[in-house]
């Protein structure tokens, strides 16, 4: 399994998470994306290797900004 941390813009709330983490995990291959809009972190785990484009769309979808990845 892959995991990854996230920067993602704009969360406020645990609504805010929530949104960001079931938009991510409506990708096929990424299994689980836990969310922290505290920190603005979010941890996802994936079978294999998405690409980025991917995963900055869905974030995007849920009306939030992919800061970078670390």
């Amino acid at each position: 399994m892959i995991n990854r941390k996230l920067t993602v813009a704009g969360m406020t709330c645990k609504h805010c998470a929530s949104a960001v983490a079931d938009s991510l995990t409506s990708i096929p291959g990424l299994t689980k994306a836990d969310a922290d809009y505290k920190k603005g972190v979010v941890k996802i785990y994936m079978e294999r290797e998405i690409p980025d484009e991917l995963i900055r769309n869905a974030i995007a979808d849920s009306g939030y900004e992919l800061k970078e990845a670390l």
